[in-house]
């Protein structure tokens, strides 16, 4: 099977740009087709970014607007007139030596998000959100992705490039989806993923350099959720009580079809915040639930938007996990604060509510930094009605998942990151990302301690390391919020606030690495630097 794990330029032009520096593929059997480490700046140089620079046309289903336009508002609809849906849980092709084989397709698709209104999406096997993976931990998979957002199919010139990050893995760089493994319209790679994680809940998303804002928006994410023995061994909901939820805030033109305002080539600076709120895709939905326990699985998947969802009733989340899997222990909190790609785990217990009731799930965040809409429009989120009574043998057991293995006390490097805005320029210790710099060299088995630091006004970043979870030890120095207290590889960084965190570079994997603000429009600007693990 012939892949492409990179863009596609001859041999000469890869030397031209790399003075030399370059290397066949592993794996690849296209004599003219290479892999190249490559700046930002020698990928815009080649054109490779497609339409990088051109406004998108309304054929395309989505319209940009430059940042001094005046803000859209979204059509009215009626909320809780819709059920909240499941994306499909995808099954594979193929299984060969024990190894599932599974393919996605990232297509143009056409779907009815505000009620009444189609809208033009770019999903996963053509659906927003993509299909959701179950795997099992220890159980390796082959996942293909082909990309088939090509200039016919999105009305681009030039079409859209793509790559594949599964948020949150443990995983072979080659596998990661760097921003520069950069996939054309028409091209395909073969990602190796080893499940070798506890029981988590991850997502898969685009990364493309430049775009992985617009490309999100558009719809391109998943849910990839993770299980092992020691969480099956548990009484906690599970079954169709456990359930997935990804929450988006988009803006819609008067038809209905996606709106991403712009300033000029890119996102906004301050990133995206729309006046709808998406639970798995659909408007301010109504989810009917029994009186027993349930476990949600909540995922920010929004561009900028921080989160402060508390019940209506003002009863309590149970939080069982965090990013990285199941906490050592449950902590009951009245509000629970979500940055972006954040993921917890709570269980909700309707069991004291009667059968008729409703309980709305709220968003309580007053209005962030940049954000232009009024915060009473995004305010309540999804409702929850209880429909029925229930025999539950669930329970939240004291004790959850040993804790992380990380002891800072052993860390031999400290290293300090400063997300600073610098001459309208959102950077990481003063430099924007480069393609061609490695800003740190942890050592495979060391243990290490990251000290970000907010220097950037009213801000807030949130903090995502590829390959590796990490304990939060403190945010200026006093302790984590306690349903902090788990495996993460996102954290929230407040205006004037350091956050330090210890990690032990225990992956198998070695290689190049980004981390990032994972506000995706900063991520665009730049907001982004590499690491490479060595041995």
């Amino acid at each position: 099977m012939t892949d492409i794990t990179t863009t596609r330029i001859s041999q000469g032009a890869a030397r031209r740009i790399a003075g030399g520096r370059w290397s066949h593929c592993r794996g690849a059997r296209n004599a003219g087709e290479i892999a190249v480490k490559v700046s930002r700046r020698d990928v815009m140089k080649l054109g490779l970014l497609g339409a990088g620079a051109a406004a998108l046309p309304i054929g395309a289903g989505i319209r940009e607007a430059l940042a001094d336009t005046s803000p859209i508002q979204s059509p009215s609809f009626t909320p809780f007139s819709r059920p909240l849906t499941l994306p499909p849980v995808i099954k594979p092709v193929r299984t060969v030596d024990g190894v599932d084989f599974y393919e996605v397709s990232q297509t143009v698709g056409r779907q009815e998000i505000l009620p009444g209104r189609i809208a033009t999406v770019w999903g996963y096997n053509g659906i927003y959100p993509g299909p959701t993976f179950m795997v099992q931990s220890g159980q390796p998979i082959v996942l293909t992705a082909r990309n088939g957002l090509t200039a016919a199919a999105t009305g681009l010139p030039g079409g859209v490039s793509t790559t594949v990050h599964p948020h949150g893995m443990d995983v072979e760089a080659r596998s990661d989806g760097h921003p520069l493994s950069l996939v054309l319209p028409g091209g395909f790679l073969e990602h190796h993923y080893p499940n070798s994680q506890p029981a988590t809940t991850l997502f898969y998303h685009d990364h493309a350099i430049d775009h992985t804002s617009r490309n999100v928006y558009m719809g391109l994410s998943g849910f990839y959720l993770i299980s092992d023995g020691n969480e099956r061994s548990l009484p906690l909901p599970n079954g169709p009580f456990d359930i997935p939820m990804c929450f988006h805030d988009r803006l819609f033109n008067a038809d209905g079809s996606l709106f991403f305002p712009t300033d000029g080539a890119l996102p906004l600076r301050q990133g995206v915040f729309g006046d709808v709120i998406l639970v798995n895709g659909v408007p301010t939905p109504f989810l009917q639930v029994e009186r027993r326990k349930y476990r949600f699985r909540l995922l920010n998947g929004s561009d900028a938007r921080f989160y402060n969802f508390q019940l209506g009733t003002g009863d309590p989340f149970i939080v069982i996990a965090t990013d990285g899997g199941l906490m050592p222990h449950p902590v009951q909190t009245a509000e629970l604060e979500m940055g972006v790609a954040e993921r917890y785990s709570v269980v909700v217990d309707f069991a004291k509510y009667r059968v008729g009731a409703s309980v709305l799930l709220q968003n309580v965040r007053a209005k962030s930094f940049g954000d232009p809409v009024d915060p009473a429009k995004v305010r309540d989120v999804m409702r929850f009605d209880v429909v029925a009574d229930a025999v539950d043998t669930s329970s939240v057991p004291a004790d959850l998942a040993p804790p992380l293995d990380v002891d800072p006390a052993q860390a031999t490097v400290t290293r300090r990151w400063e997300f600073n805005r610098r001459h309208g320029a959102w950077t990481i210790n003063g430099e924007l990302f480069d393609g061609a710099r490695i800003d740190a060299t942890p050592k495979r088995g060391s243990t290490e301690i990251w000290e970000f630091v907010n220097d950037s006004g009213g801000c807030r970043h949130p903090i995502h390391i590829h390959l590796i979870q990490y304990r939060v030890l403190d945010r200026n120095g006093r302790p984590p919020k306690p349903y902090e207290n788990g495996p993460k590889d996102t954290v929230t960084l407040g205006p004037d606030q350091t956050v330090r965190v210890a990690m032990k570079w225990s992956s198998q994997f070695l290689g190049t690495y980004v981390f990032h603000c994972h506000n995706l429009s900063h991520e665009d600007h730049m907001m982004m630097t590499q690491f490479e693990v060595v041995a």
